[in-house]
């Protein structure tokens, strides 16, 4: 819940503030806090969709770098082996 989504939900938490008897500058200090709050510190569904893609993305390519290494590993391997078989 960012943006104009925050803004709505702390006026009705300061007007709840108001409308329960809280003096109208600590109901406003309380909803600036939370607001803070909301916007600095709380995950949405869609940062935590933005972060799932962007591991999702950094496992493919570390698969494609390990599937690099283990090819070229291979080859340096067989020709070794090769070297070896050919100096006897």
């Amino acid at each position: 819940m960012k943006g104009i989504e925050t803004v709505v939900e702390c006026v009705i938490y300061f007007e709840r503030l108001i409308a329960a008897g809280v003096p109208e500058p600590q109901a406003k200090v309380h909803a600036d806090t939370l607001r803070g709050i909301i916007e600095d510190e709380l995950t949405t569904k869609k940062d935590l969709l933005l972060t799932a893609t962007e591991l999702k993305l950094a496992i493919h390519e570390s698969k494609h770098d390990l599937l690099k290494w283990i090819i070229s590993l291979a080859f340096a391997q067989a020709a070794l082996i090769i070297t070896l078989f050919a100096v006897k």
